[in-house]
């Protein structure tokens, strides 16, 4: 039975058992009723000023009445009941925590991502031929310098440090390369590729070597190389013939410096310090680069003329014309010569 159904069994009894009470009592009558949840009414009449009429109590059963009511829609309306604050709060907080919670389970099962400097050698080594086979040798090259201090198997870095230098000098940074080619050298002089690293070591040097006005400090430190691996040229055959070339480039190179300092000492009127360096590359030069001994004699004769020593300017002028007939520099004192000795004859007359 349903409480809607209670309430109206109720209600119907009490409205019988108000007119009975009306019909057979008095009407200062009052009626006392009492319900029970399984539809029995009982009730109670208490007489006023008189004795009682009708017995005590009654009962009605309305379990078994058959009552017939228009058909009722009931719509039951919750009233939400405001939470205390405390427990909202409490209840907020748990959610944010479990939201924290997923997220965090989400970064752990990611797998995160290694960078360079977490790598093993395995790894970098895997990395660098993908990227060499991409041709992306730039960022192949920071795996490479990784690998390096890692490595523990010989032969293996000995070849990753050829890789490395090329690598270097073909991405623009020869100066790093060339270092790296003579540390190889200098570690591993017995290995199969020490003469192709100290001929590697040798042209960046020398591909870097400036005018004869400027400083020649590359440039000694490239014949210097030159000269080491010459030292060695019945191991090193390959790449002589270059290495010789570069060699007598460097020793021109330095001789036209040296010639530019004598040539300003010159015109400053500083003839000492000319004369000293004449001496000194005569001892240098000539020895080594035998065709420098023309533009030698052609600044001495400059250097008598100055001090105006003739016996000295004879003397140089005719060994550079006897030994030398066909130099630039022979044809150049022999111009100046012709025209001094007209200005001679023009000033006579």
């Amino acid at each position: 039975m349903t409480t809607y159904s209670i309430h109206l069994y109720r209600n119907l009894a009490f409205l019988l058992i108000a007119t009975s009470a009306f019909a057979k009592g008095p009407a200062d009558q009052s009626v006392a009723t009492i319900i029970d949840t399984t539809g029995t009414i009982s009730t109670k009449k208490e007489p006023k000023n008189q004795k009682q009429k009708y017995p005590a109590t009654s009962q009605i059963d309305v379990s078994s009445a058959t009552i017939s009511a228009p058909a009722q829609t009931i719509t039951q309306t919750t009233v939400p009941t405001q939470a205390p604050a405390k427990t909202a709060d409490a209840s907020l907080k748990k959610k944010k925590r479990s939201r924290s919670n997923k997220v965090a389970q989400i970064k752990e099962k990611k797998p995160k991502k290694k960078t360079i400097s977490t790598m093993n050698y395995l790894e970098l080594k895997e990395g660098k031929e993908r990227l060499m086979a991409a041709g992306d040798k730039e960022i192949a090259l920071k795996y490479m310098q990784k690998m390096v201090p890692l490595c523990t198997d010989l032969s293996e870095l000995c070849t990753l440090m050829v890789e490395l230098a090329d690598t270097l000098l073909e991405t623009g940074s020869p100066d790093e390369a060339g270092t790296t080619y003579l540390e190889f050298t200098k570690l591993y002089p017995g290995h199969e590729k020490v003469e192709y690293a100290t001929y590697k070591a040798i042209e960046c040097r020398f591909n870097r070597i400036l005018s004869a006005d400027r400083d020649q400090t590359i440039t000694r430190e490239a014949l210097e190389l030159t000269e080491q691996f010459l030292a060695r040229s019945d191991v090193f055959t390959t790449h002589i013939h270059d290495v010789e070339r570069i060699r007598d480039a460097c020793r021109t190179r330095l001789l036209e410096s040296e010639i530019s300092i004598a040539s300003y000492y010159l015109k400053k009127g500083s003839f000492d310090e000319a004369e000293y360096r004449l001496t000194s590359m005569r001892s240098t030069f000539v020895p080594v680069l035998p065709s420098s001994e023309p533009d030698i004699l052609h600044l001495e004769c400059l250097l008598a003329e100055k001090q105006n020593n003739t016996e000295q300017l004879l003397k140089k002028q005719a060994e550079l014309s006897e030994r030398f007939p066909a130099t630039n520099a022979t044809h150049l004192i022999t111009a100046q010569m012709a025209k001094k000795s007209k200005k001679r004859s023009s000033d006579r007359f």
